[in-house]
């Protein structure tokens, strides 16, 4: 599955550097993220937990629109998080799952002048969460005579739909800083234990970019 998602994603890039988009942002950046969880576990007699899901990591980003005077931009976000669950009832936290993430925005740049662009859009995000991590019987079931632990394991498909929304500053000639953020829905399936996960949340990012012929001039 890892290796499958992985050439996902260099098939993506290779997409988008053969679109002719010459004119383009190039950058790093930071992100974090939190989620309310409705958790189904199917292969427990259908046990439904609610959790609190938070993560943080960086990543890299390519946008088409960053300073010029277009309505309409694309970006990519490429990304590495560590994951962390917290199951509300008894308190257990998991932390540590890796998270590698892919997210597209299809944005409209509703405010462009030289300085800023302001845009709104939706965001489509498609990630891999993946590691293992080990659950007190006592904590997750109530037993508390029992001592052993239960292994997690996590191989989980990711899908976000979100509505995003960000500023670009332009602080010279080649170089951007940016903050955005997206909300709405997020879902995992874990094709491993049959756990699947739909959460309401948001994510946010900042970070610099360097612009490639990607200067406003007004239309």
């Amino acid at each position: 599955m890892k290796k499958k998602f992985v050439s996902f994603l260099l098939f993506t890039m290779l997409i988008f550097s053969a679109s002719g988009a010459w004119a383009i942002g190039i950058g790093v950046y930071g992100t974090g993220g939190l989620a309310k969880d409705f958790i189904t576990l199917s292969y427990i007699t259908n046990v439904d937990l609610k959790t609190h899901d938070y993560y943080g990591g960086a990543g890299i980003i390519l946008d088409t629109a960053v300073a010029k005077d277009e309505l309409f931009g694309y970006r990519l976000k490429l990304e590495y998080n560590q994951f962390n669950v917290k199951e509300l009832k008894t308190g257990v936290e998991l932390k540590g799952y890796n998270y590698i993430g892919m997210y597209h925005t299809f944005d409209f740049g509703i405010i462009r002048t030289e300085l800023i662009r302001f845009w709104i859009g939706p965001q489509i995000g498609l990630s891999y969460t993946f590691g293992e991590r080990r659950i007190p019987f006592t904590d997750a079931f109530g037993l508390s005579f029992v001592s052993v632990t239960y292994p997690l394991k996590l191989r989980a498909v990711g899908f976000d739909a979100l509505l995003a929304t960000g500023v670009n500053f332009n602080l010279e000639k080649m170089m951007t800083i940016f903050i955005d953020l997206g909300a709405g829905y997020m879902g995992k399936y874990n094709t491993n234990e049959k756990i699947t996960g739909h959460a309401i949340g948001f994510k946010g990012s900042a970070g610099v970019m360097y612009r490639i012929d990607d200067n406003y001039k007004k239309m």
